[in-house]
């Protein structure tokens, strides 16, 4: 948490280290990011986020591979300035 607070010194970090499926400890957040945890865990903080109004990131690093979830409920609008899909692409040599 030191090192993520380095960033920005305005915002407050803190690690927790207790249960992250206490409903009473999310209440306290807007937003909750989660890393690292096992998808059964990250779909139950979701829908704990759901229920306490708290917008939802998930997101994980394996490898060359990564993926980010987020849920910011139902009232959550994308503004798409040009309607165009997405544009993926692969990495085919890293030197």
């Amino acid at each position: 948490a030191l090192r993520l607070a380095e960033l920005n010194e305005y915002v407050l970090v803190q690690a927790h280290t207790g249960n992250l499926l206490d409903k009473e400890f999310l209440k306290s957040f807007s937003v909750v990011v989660v890393s690292d945890e096992t998808l059964k865990t990250k779909i139950a903080l979701n829908e704990l986020c759901r229920e306490v109004g708290a917008c939802f990131i998930s997101c994980q690093v394996n490898g060359l591979f990564a993926n980010a979830f987020c849920d910011f409920g139902d009232e959550f609008v994308v503004s798409d300035t040009n309607g165009e899909q997405p544009i993926s692409r692969m990495i085919s040599t890293i030197i």
